[in-house]
């Protein structure tokens, strides 16, 4: 483990990931687990919530190039483990392919409506064997809240707890998912919680993914912008996380 702006973020390997969360499946608690990219860890600096979630949660696995620069900036001198970067995109194709072999139950939750359900089915073809326990999009709102056609949060939550998956998938915005997966574990009657953000929208076929060699070189967000200009007001922030990370590594510095 090491804390990147005071944010924390677990040194694991995959194999070792997926052991965890196969120790988790067997065991009755809910366990949350948070892949991490750089605007989400600025973000939890800002966000007392989800810093919550960051302290609280089971796992945090870095999921951005960024993330896994920062750690390797700031902790090679301590001689720590640095991260490798395992998008929450690929670990969800490595933990379906271990549903498959378990018949573990999956629920998707997220994304605008139809892209679950559509997820769900392209990665059942990919990987036959396990049991689709439900869908739903991330259309919902919460306790005291008031919209036409919108479900309300506790429908959506019986209809988890009632499937009672062993993985539950969330793609959602920041800072929603995350904060909303340490509020909600409890009554969802799920085993293991992972936010993916938005990996839905490619593995249903809304959006391409990058290719390969984008991907190798950590480029996988440039990929994505193209795709979403309206995503360059997010991306505004990436340099504020650079500065940030290269005057904490510039302090550690002085103090050695």
């Amino acid at each position: 483990m090491l804390y990147i702006l005071g944010i924390r973020i677990d040194c694991l390997t995959l194999d070792q990931i997926l052991f965890s969360i196969d120790q988790f499946v067997s065991q009755k608690t809910p366990h949350q687990i948070i892949t991490a990219n750089a605007l989400m860890v600025l973000a939890a600096q800002k966000n007392p919530e989800l810093k919550q979630a960051f302290d609280q949660t089971d796992l945090v696995i870095p999921d951005s190039i960024g993330v896994v620069l920062a750690a390797r900036l700031l902790h090679q001198r301590a001689q720590l483990c640095v991260p490798a970067r395992i998008p929450g995109i690929d670990l969800m194709g490595h933990l379906c392919q271990k549903a498959a072999q378990n018949t573990w139950k999956v629920f998707f939750l997220g994304a605008k409506p139809g892209v679950a359900e559509k997820t769900s089915q392209n990665l059942h073809k990919k990987y036959p064997g396990f049991l689709v326990a439900g869908w739903h999009d991330g259309y919902f709102i919460g306790k005291g809240q008031r919209a036409k056609g919108l479900w309300q949060e506790q429908e959506v939550i019986q209809k988890i707890a009632q499937a009672e998956p062993d993985l539950l998938f969330v793609a959602m915005d920041v800072p929603r998912q995350d904060i909303w997966i340490r509020q909600s574990k409890n009554k969802l009657n799920a085993k293991v919680i992972i936010g993916v953000g938005g990996s839905f929208d490619v593995l249903s076929g809304q959006l391409k993914r990058a290719p390969r060699l984008m991907r190798k070189i950590g480029l996988e967000w440039l990929f994505r912008l193209i795709q979403e200009p309206r995503r360059i007001f997010r991306m505004l922030k990436l340099p504020v996380f650079a500065f940030l990370v290269l005057k904490e590594a510039l302090c550690r510095q002085k103090n050695i």
